[in-house]
């Protein structure tokens, strides 16, 4: 979590109702919370949706680039943004996993088909311990997820472990703080150092956007 005063993380509550919006337009919604004499108030610019929208969904366009395989361990459920470019390919299956699960009733409600039929499985776990054995998966994918880990090498660590393929990263830069998302500055920056000691020695190859960046191997 990070300690910047003028930004809070979403609550439970919050999230869920956000995540109802997104859902039912098939937006994105990123609130920014700005804290003014005690209360929670949105400002006009808190629903950046189109832009954001457009980001993932360059996010997006280059992870399924990257796609080895079509048994695929979505680290980091949130708002279920993977799923939709993923469930939209019959040939994948989907393990989304999320240590809060604030979002599973929704989305699996939305994807019921896919859960009778087993394409789609939604689990509480933490990416830091992966409750998958050695190289169960093809391809192992986090969208903007590890900056709610401490340390997101132990997380990509895991993710290398249980995937035989493939491993793609994509994750907010600290110019989108404030902007895109609700984190500080100071603390996307400590979490791209992580990434970027661990990967830059460990054979990922890397690639930069306007606010975010993408790290990526093959493991055949």
């Amino acid at each position: 979590m990070d300690d910047n005063p003028l930004f809070i993380h979403y609550n439970l509550w919050v999230k869920k109702n956000i995540f109802l919006i997104s859902v039912n337009t098939r937006f994105l919604f990123i609130p920014n919370f700005y804290v003014n004499a005690g209360n929670l108030n949105l400002t006009d610019s808190t629903f950046a949706h189109m832009r954001n929208r457009d980001m993932m969904e360059q996010q997006m366009d280059n992870v399924v680039k990257m796609l080895k395989g079509n048994k695929i361990l979505d680290v980091g459920t949130g708002f279920g943004n993977a799923l939709s470019r993923l469930m939209a390919d019959p040939s994948i299956s989907v393990v989304s996993i999320d240590p809060e699960a604030w979002s599973f009733s929704e989305l699996e409600k939305k994807y019921e088909d896919a859960v009778k039929e087993g394409r789609v499985k939604f689990l509480a776990m933490p990416v830091e311990k992966i409750d998958f054995p050695d190289n169960f998966f093809d391809t192992s994918i986090a969208l903007d997820s590890l900056h709610h880990t401490k340390e997101p090498e132990i997380g990509i660590r895991e993710m290398e472990r249980v995937s035989s393929k493939a491993v793609v990263i994509t994750e907010w830069h600290e110019s989108s703080g404030g902007i895109h998302n609700p984190h500080s500055k100071d603390h996307l920056k400590n979490i791209r150092d992580n990434i970027e000691k661990y990967c830059s020695t460990s054979g990922y190859s890397k690639k930069v956007f306007d606010y975010w960046y993408m790290f990526w191997k093959y493991k055949e």
